[in-house]
């Protein structure tokens, strides 16, 4: 499109509003059609930072740990494929590798069973390390444990 996202978006969720209305739903109908369809889907960013020279060494250590000492399982769902964009490489559960062919990053993917993963990656622009948490569940409540149970996962990995 031509146009800036906000407004496509707008004139998208419109259509939706429009064609959910002459089926007597709200968006919020719909939305919990799709949820119990589909799931519940929960992402959330959690920012960890690291002062100073010291810091930024810190933060490249914690990558490079990670990349040969990195969690296995998450609430008992085991690691499936983790994605390491600086070596650009794929690696499945049992060790089997795959080039990948994105450009090159210092971005790490973990992703585990029943639609679990995690990205870290390091600020471009800041003295931090970002994770990027992603769950599915058939709860709200259940996604956002899983959420906790990445976040507490990674974060002492970080300390």
């Amino acid at each position: 499109m031509r146009d800036k996202d906000g407004v496509s978006t707008a004139l998208l969720i419109c259509e939706a509003a429009e064609y959910y209305l002459s089926k007597k739903m709200t968006l919020v109908d719909a939305m919990r059609t799709l949820y119990q369809e589909f799931g519940f889907f929960k992402n959330k960013l959690f920012n960890f930072e690291f002062e100073g020279s010291a810091g930024f060494a810190k933060m490249q250590s914690i990558m490079e740990q990670l990349r040969s000492n990195f969690p296995n399982s998450i609430d008992r769902n085991k690691l499936v494929e983790m994605y390491d964009y600086k070596n650009k490489v794929k690696t499945d559960s049992v060790g089997k590798t795959e080039p990948l062919t994105l450009p090159v990053s210092d971005v790490l993917k973990f992703c585990y069973e029943n639609n679990i993963s995690c990205v870290v990656r390091p600020s471009g622009t800041e003295p931090k390390l970002k994770l990027y948490c992603s769950a599915k569940n058939d709860s709200p409540e259940k996604a956002d444990q899983l959420i906790n149970v990445m976040y507490e996962t990674f974060s002492t990995i970080f300390k």
